[in-house]
């Protein structure tokens, strides 16, 4: 069917090779009503003995069945209409899955288990952006029209034109503005003080929203105790057998991230939310930490569907007030870390 359209690439002599368009359509029943196919062939023919006003020599498909559609008759009626309606509507059959499917892949890197959260809206709008970069072959170099830099000025971007004087001199005078400005540029940025008060804000409306988290979960690399941890460092750093499992994980804590950052998804993504081990998820929360050796480990506060709220106060106790009452519990969390 494909070699068919082909073929009927109005640039060539098309109407040796299809005298009728009947056979095609009845391939197609959607597309036009069976009251039409006789009007569609008659229009066919005619267009093979028809002086166009335009030279159809090298345009696309697309733009020809355009320009068709514009040619009238003395009547002022449109000539080709059922015929051009037609081929647009067999120009628009996807010819293959393959854009759908890399849409589909590409909300999957966007909307993961952590991220799942994200309005639809949300994420059209960052495939925009994606396919908006790739068309224009990067943002770096990006130049912005006369009317952006038409508003550009002291009244829409606050500082824009003072030296680094003056804007510490506005820090120091402790300007009220300026630092409500500063605070709104740094509370995207991750690892700021603007940036975990708006993590707080987030983490209180869930609270409030849902009531207090069901259970806090700890997860804890463990890497000096993992034996797949330590098989990926060797073969990563093709690092001989004699080399210690702590010293693989000193030297190259990014790939012990990576290899955590796997596990954790996929436990988290089958224990917890798939087969639900803790309970029916309704709502969570996860933040991600380094110890100061570099290795990492996962914060959760989870809230169950139907768990029950506990109203009993626990007394506070030090830790080792566990290690006498519970030593084997007091060795395990020391050891793992969980």
């Amino acid at each position: 069917m494909i070699e068919m359209f082909e073929d009927l690439d109005p640039s060539t002599n098309c109407q040796s090779k299809f005298p009728s368009l009947v056979p095609l359509a009845a391939s197609f029943p959607n597309i036009i009503k069976e009251s039409q196919i006789q009007q569609l062939d008659n229009e066919w023919r005619k267009l093979a003995i028809e002086t166009l006003p335009f030279n159809k020599g090298g345009m696309e498909p697309e733009e020809f069945w355009g320009k068709l559609l514009e040619v009238k008759n003395g009547a002022g009626e449109t000539q080709f209409s059922v015929l051009c309606h037609f081929m647009g509507n067999i120009l628009s059959l996807p010819h293959a899955n393959v854009d759908v499917e890399r849409i589909f892949s590409s909300v999957n890197l966007i909307k993961t288990n952590l991220r799942n959260k994200l309005k639809t809206s949300t994420v059209q709008e960052i495939i925009k952006a994606k396919n908006g970069i790739k068309l224009n072959e990067g943002c770096v170099e990006f130049t912005p029209s006369s009317d952006m830099r038409m508003m550009m000025t002291s009244e829409t971007l606050g500082n824009v034109g003072q030296t680094d004087a003056e804007i510490l001199e506005e820090i120091n005078v402790l300007d009220e503005e300026f630092e409500g400005n500063l605070s709104t540029m740094l509370a995207p940025i991750w690892g700021t003080n603007q940036y975990w008060f708006r993590v707080k804000g987030e983490v209180k409306a869930m609270i409030a929203e849902y009531g207090s988290p069901t259970l806090l979960l700890t997860l804890s690399c463990a890497e000096y105790d993992s034996a797949d941890i330590a098989q990926y460092l060797r073969k990563v750093n093709n690092a001989r057998q004699s080399y210690s499992i702590s010293r693989l994980c000193t030297e190259d804590p990014d790939s012990v991230s990576e290899q955590f950052l796997y596990k954790f998804k996929n436990f988290f993504n089958i224990v917890i939310l798939q087969r639900g081990v803790p309970g029916k998820e309704e709502q969570y929360y996860v933040k991600k930490e380094y110890q100061m050796r570099g290795a990492p480990h996962y914060h959760i506060l989870l809230w169950i569907e139907n768990a029950p709220v506990s109203v009993s106060i626990v007394q506070k106790k030090s830790v080792l007030s566990y290690k006498i009452e519970l030593p084997v519990m007091y060795q395990i969390v020391i050891r793992h870390l969980i």
